[in-house]
């Protein structure tokens, strides 16, 4: 029992890499939980938050090996005393990122009503709990069956998941943008994670990447920042994140308020970046 779901403990449905091989760490030295790290897939984690009733889940895979559990907020006031519930569904075998991501939109579909993060890579998920008044209401089951084959969905080709074309960016906004990314300090994974995947579909080049990174994630080695754009790859993130990233960071007029940088300005500041004696 707990009073709230952030004390339960989580799980995620992963084999992260030895730590031998790592090279992506925490502060305190652990293999950090990120993409980049993940080694393969056991597991299915899919969320249920009232897209789809426990009685209609156990008809429709009842072929299939499952654990199902209700979440902490199962038939909640909140969430409109609708069934909250998870699943893991166990793979035939340990698949990869790759395998798994190429063809999340077709497992999904297949799936239905399900919390479209539930496959986000290095997803991490609370194990069973209630508080004590809803013991009652709480459900853990098993059942038997085939495991499944994430090679019998859909596979996504890496020529689907680009952009819409549009016209070019101008070079002087993109310039523009990009001074303003250095001005940002110390943002959570997700953010900087959304950044990588934005500026390779804008682009920007990994040095670019590699440079703002410096403020955003001052702790992280640098060869994460490797890792980050090896692994960014089938993300799709626009330009438009980096604007509204600048505006929720800066202010929202700081387009307003900001001017282009002369070549001279550029040179300066990404210099004074890694010297604290060069002035910008």
């Amino acid at each position: 029992f707990v009073d709230r779901k952030e004390d339960a403990v989580l799980i995620c449905p992963v084999e992260f890499v030895d730590p031998l091989e790592c090279t992506d760490f925490t502060k305190q030295g652990t293999v950090r939980r990120c993409a980049a790290n993940v080694k393969a897939w056991y597991l299915l984690g899919a969320d249920f938050d009232g897209g789809m009733t426990i009685k209609d889940a156990l008809v429709k895979f009842r072929e299939y090996e499952y654990v199902l559990y209700t979440s902490f907020n199962h038939q909640a006031e909140k969430k409109g005393y609708k069934d909250c519930f998870r699943i893991f569904f166990l793979l035939s075998e340990p698949v990869s990122n790759d395998v798994v991501i190429s063809r999340r939109d077709d497992i999904a579909q297949w799936i239905g009503g399900i919390d479209p993060t539930s496959f986000s890579v290095s997803r991490s998920f609370y194990v069973p709990s209630c508080s004590q008044d809803r013991y009652g209401d709480s459900l853990f089951y098993h059942n038997e069956g085939k495991c499944i084959d994430v090679y019998s969905f859909k596979e996504k080709s890496v020529s689907e998941y680009d952009p819409v074309e549009h016209e070019p960016l101008d070079d002087s906004f993109k310039e523009l943008v990009l001074d303003l990314l250095h001005q940002i300090h110390d943002v959570e994974y997700l953010v900087w994670a959304g950044v990588c995947s934005a500026m390779q579909q804008s682009g920007y080049s990994f040095h670019d990447f590699e440079s703002v990174s410096r403020n955003m994630r001052s702790h992280r080695p640098d060869h994460s920042c490797a890792n980050q754009w090896r692994c960014s790859s089938r993300k799709v993130m626009n330009f438009g994140y980096l604007v509204n990233l600048c505006k929720e960071k800066l202010g929202d007029d700081i387009f307003k308020r900001s001017r282009p940088q002369t070549a001279k300005d550029r040179l300066l500041s990404r210099m004074a970046l890694n010297n604290p004696y060069i002035k910008k």
